[in-house]
């Protein structure tokens, strides 16, 4: 499971159906190799299967308003930086788009957007690619999913925002029903 953050009902399942009562969540991408934070097997059920977990060492973290690099309070949601040994030096002969990962203070920009709870734990809530504007609300697909994965009839969702010009964004909803 990569790529994206796996559905809490999902993780929830692979622990009680494949026996899986070690399970930690790591979350890293190819720039920040290996991992940026991390849960520990020693934490609860909801932690491990609903964070993305701490910092790692040496790694700092924060969450940050998108559109003015402020850090936002935690239990708000903002875009996941992170910073330390293991962030990148560049885009390989690409100054511009390195530029627009990494801050000139070292902080690489996800795009990924993240509550950091009273704990120091993460969750991701979406990606700022992804989020749908509303009525003047900020929407975000995957909020919609994890609850969807809450019906016991529904085995697999998955929510999209597609553009609409009367609106200004709309949502489309797949689901597969159980058995």
């Amino acid at each position: 499971m990569a790529g994206s953050v796996c559905p809490v009902e999902v993780m929830k399942r692979c622990v009680s159906d494949m026996h899986m009562t070690e399970v930690a969540i790591a979350y890293g991408m190819t720039e920040t190799s290996p991992v940026s934070c991390q849960t520990l097997i020693d934490d609860d059920l909801e932690r491990r299967t609903s964070s993305i977990g701490r910092a790692h060492p040496h790694v700092e973290i924060k969450i940050v308003d998108p559109e003015t690099g402020a850090v936002v309070e935690r239990g708000l949601p903002g875009e996941f930086c992170t910073r330390g040994y293991s962030v990148m030096l560049g885009y390989w002969d690409d100054e511009a788009k390195t530029g627009e990962a990494i801050d000139r203070d070292g902080w690489m920009h996800t795009g990924d957007l993240a509550v950091m709870r009273d704990d120091g734990y993460c969750n991701v809530v979406g990606r700022i690619k992804d989020m749908v504007i509303r009525g003047g609300e900020n929407i975000y697909p995957r909020e919609i999913e994890e609850f969807l994965y809450t019906h016991p009839d529904i085995d697999d969702a998955q929510v999209i925002g597609v553009p609409d010009e009367v609106r200004r964004g709309s949502l489309r909803v797949g689901a597969d029903e159980a058995g």
